[in-house]
């Protein structure tokens, strides 16, 4: 299951480690702040992806059209 979390405060992040413990789950994240996306690079088997995640151009990255779902 591919998911991509926008937004990595409190309950995004959160999310994420419990989405990261599953198996078979492909995570990608995305925030603005640099140092928040180079510290879950290092905790999280996620692609991380810094900047705005209304950008178009951003979610194409992300290859928000293989999501499984996106929150």
């Amino acid at each position: 299951m591919r998911v991509i979390i926008v937004g990595m405060g409190h309950v995004g992040s959160q999310l994420a480690r419990e989405l990261s413990q599953r198996k078979a789950m492909e995570l990608v994240l995305i925030d603005s702040d640099t140092e928040r996306c180079r510290t879950l690079a290092e905790e999280l088997d996620a692609l991380v992806l810094e900047g705005d995640g209304t950008d178009p151009e951003l979610l194409k990255k992300a290859d928000v059209k293989e999501a499984d779902a996106l929150v």
